[in-house]
């Protein structure tokens, strides 16, 4: 992998599983094209272009535009400073570029969720604040409890019963 040439024997790999169908075994091998131009040409050369182009083609029939397009992107703006605008592999890239950004991009987004509440009609305000009628309740327990005050008492006295 350190040969320039066996980015050769990836790519023709790559090249032979996309034209039988066999895309994400396509899209690994022009990957691994791809790692192996950048190591030996560098990043910034046709071929490492041209590479870029194979990959985002296998990520576009894997039906992943988003990725197909950033890879586009990249090729195209190399070989066009690299290789001129009326270069045949430049519109080749431009081509694929088109196509990966018309594509359906599945993103999805769910439908949001929507939740109905109970709508009650308005009661008649009482004529008592919280404040009296919690006065009342604590009144009420109060005069339950046992004569000398504690109301633990009088539970005492009912269980005993």
């Amino acid at each position: 992998s350190s040969h320039p040439d066996t980015a050769v024997v990836w790519g023709g790999m790559g090249r032979i599983a996309f034209r039988i169908g066999y895309f994400e075994v396509a899209a690994r091998a022009a990957y691994r094209a791809r790692c192996i131009r950048e190591a030996t040409v560098g990043e910034d050369t046709v071929e490492a272009a041209t590479a870029y182009n194979n990959v985002a083609c296998c990520l576009a029939a894997l039906k992943r535009p988003l990725e197909a397009s950033a890879y586009l992107e990249l090729a195209a703006e190399l070989l066009r400073i690299l290789a001129g605008e009326e270069h045949p592999r430049t519109q080749t890239v431009l081509r694929n570029l088109h196509q990966a950004r018309v594509m359906r991009k599945n993103v999805q987004m769910p439908p949001p969720v929507l939740f109905s509440y109970r709508v009650r009609a308005k009661k008649e305000r009482r004529s008592k604040s919280k404040r009296r009628r919690w006065s009342a309740r604590f009144e009420h327990r109060s005069r339950s409890s046992s004569p000398n005050g504690s109301r633990s008492a009088s539970r005492e006295s009912h269980r005993s019963r």
